[in-house]
């Protein structure tokens, strides 16, 4: 039986405390030696930038070659010194990784004297580098910085960066629907002569329509964002949907994109849902879901929300059984049907979970046994609150083919909050607190075969997902495979323009 990863209580780890500096040597000895991912941690904490040696093992060990979590420790380190000389030598780092991460950790010192290095770095040859800086320059609230995001908004042809200096940009201002850097020029120079930064309002809403709905007896929390056709968007199970209105941003000029919150067991309302037979607890419930999708398009067509036309849907990972079922049960109702590093059905998903504790044992790297075998009942069970943090982050690191990328940390985001009174959680960002509840058997050959017209997109360097199966999947229903070459289970990150292209020509 399959255990939802997200059933149990969510805790994220206090971030240990830098301790005692560490002597380089001692730090390698002990780095190798360590049992845990923050074990490692902890030592990165450790090493002082002001000494030259640990400076070259906190960059050259570390931001230039660790994963995104024991590099988010380097910046942390670099970020508590202020040390000038080091600094100094730190802004004059050339390696790309190395630059981005000391661009983030200059950020979070917000000290305003680093302002015009920061800006200059705008103007960096490598995207990665540029994005750092736009991420960093969200600590400042100043008029010379909301000028400089928009200049280099106006010259800037990646998105990776572009949607970035966006975020900063509605992060600093408060400005929410300018959609495009003339849309912000021509603002700027409206105000910009008499503009004061607003203050912080952490309880905003984001840009866009945000949609409540009681559709067939379940409450649905969306953001709706962009004109056109509707396209429903549904983020992988236990995750909030954040990431996504972030790297589908761009599919918003062309589609009304429907950014879904996946409802939890208390928003099935009615009926409420009772356990599963032989069960403590109930099974997500894939049909509500379907229905709730049925009764919503009715809502909002009414409402003259959307047009009139059937949804196009994409769903990531396992919320694709939603997606396959509704398109199985309702395939006039679904105009464009696009799967994202989907399962078949449980008999796949239990076949990549052997995969990932496999590969995880060839590699020699525990959490990512301890990892797989934790999604069973009755399995492996975390032993403190620092290994239940690490499994979680393992999770979401297997969804990137390059685990260093700092945007996977930034998507995990901070441990927040989540619920009220008896029922929150303390919990990181991308965490969705779902309630308790078992992901249902699912087997996509035992539906009727429908015609609708599918993409399903794989990630070659996948491990929980095969090549086999999301031809299957397509197979089903009589659609076609897109494969990219660099990707994991993420490749509107990782190969994002590939990504948009691809969706974007299958959807006209």
């Amino acid at each position: 039986m399959i255990r939802s990863a997200f059933a149990l209580l969510l805790l994220g780890a206090a971030a240990p405390a830098a301790g005692q500096p560490i002597e380089p040597r001692d730090f390698k000895r002990q780095f190798a030696a360590a049992g845990g991912s923050w074990e490692r941690r902890a030592l990165i904490l450790r090493l002082d930038p002001a000494d030259r040696a640990a400076r070259k093992l906190l960059v050259k060990g570390v931001l230039e070659t660790q994963e995104w979590f024991l590099r988010e420790a380097a910046i942390e380190r670099i970020a508590a010194t202020r040390d000038p000389r080091a600094l100094d030598a730190l802004k004059g780092e050339r390696d790309p990784l190395a630059r981005e991460g000391v661009a983030l950790a200059l950020g979070r010192q917000g000290d305003p004297g680093h302002v015009p290095f920061l800006l200059g770095l705008l103007r960096d040859k490598r995207a990665v580098v540029r994005r750092g800086a736009a991420i960093a320059l969200r600590a400042f609230r100043d008029r010379l910085v909301v000028d400089g995001l928009i200049a280099a908004w106006e010259g800037e042809p990646a998105f990776e960066v572009w949607i970035h200096l966006l975020e900063s940009l509605e992060a600093l201002t408060g400005e929410r629907d300018l959609r495009s850097a003339q849309a912000w020029r021509d603002w700027w120079d409206t105000v910009g002569a008499e503009w004061v930064a607003p203050d912080p309002d952490p309880a905003a809403d984001g840009s866009g329509e945000r949609i409540r709905a009681a559709a067939g007896g379940t409450r649905l929390d969306l953001r709706s964002r962009g004109r056109g056709s509707p396209l429903l968007v549904l983020p992988e199970y236990g995750y909030e949907r954040g990431y996504l209105e972030t790297w589908l941003r761009d599919l918003e000029d062309a589609s009304q994109v429907l950014y879904l919150d996946l409802p939890g067991a208390a928003d099935f309302e009615d009926p409420p849902l009772e356990p599963a037979p032989g069960l403590p607890d109930p099974y997500y419930p894939i049909d509500r879901l379907v229905a709730a999708f049925e009764a919503l398009h009715g809502q909002l067509v009414a409402e003259r929300k959307i047009q009139d036309v059937p949804f196009a849907v994409v769903a990531h990972g396992l919320s694709g059984w939603i997606a396959m079922r509704y398109a199985a049960l309702h395939p006039g109702r679904v105009r464009r049907l696009i799967l994202v590093a989907p399962y078949s059905g449980g008999a796949a998903w239990e076949a990549g979970r052997e995969r990932v504790e496999r590969r995880g044992g060839e590699a020699g790297d525990p959490e990512m046994v301890h990892f797989a075998q934790s999604q069973l009942y009755g399995g492996y069970e975390a032993q403190s609150e620092d290994e239940e943090e690490a499994l979680q982050r393992k999770e979401w690191t297997l969804y990137f083919a390059d685990p260093r990328g700092l945007e996977i940390g930034r998507l995990y985001g901070p441990v927040v909050s989540k619920g009220e009174g008896e029922d929150a959680y303390d919990m990181r960002q991308l965490l969705r607190p779902l309630g308790t509840v078992a992901i249902p058997e699912f087997e996509l050959s035992a539906l009727d075969r429908q015609r609708v017209p599918t993409l399903v997109c794989h990630g070659e360097r996948a491990v929980r997902t095969s090549l086999e199966d999301a031809q299957a999947v397509a197979a089903h229903f009589g659609g076609k495979v897109v494969r990219f070459k660099r990707s994991a289970r993420a490749p509107f990150v990782e190969e994002h323009d590939a990504f948009v292209a691809a969706v974007r020509d299958f959807l006209d």
